[in-house]
């Protein structure tokens, strides 16, 4: 491989979104997906029904962790452990 990069006989190529076979969504309704949650419209839960795809795919495309070449609000990702709301009951005994 490394010969092949080397001599400029590698030709990588990047299948993003609905390029790759694997895609269930488009990169329309990805950010479909982003603009529903950020008004408040529904939950990944619902959105992961309605799309036909799991509530994790869902996640990952409204925090940008995939889909993030598409458009639309990506919610920023916070950490509860720094803020004091995660309380763990094993540490409430």
């Amino acid at each position: 491989m490394a010969e092949m990069r080397a001599r400029g006989r590698h030709k990588y190529v990047s299948h993003n979104g609905s390029d790759n076979g694997q895609a269930k969504l488009t990169e329309e309704e990805a950010e479909a997906v982003r603009v529903a949650y950020a008004v408040g419209k529904s939950t990944q839960a619902q959105l992961a029904q309605v799309f036909g795809v799991s509530r994790a795919l869902i996640s990952h495309i409204v925090t940008g962790k995939s889909w993030s070449h598409t458009g639309g609000p990506i919610k920023p990702r916070m950490s509860t452990w720094g803020l004091g709301v995660f309380r763990a009951p094993f540490l409430l005994k």
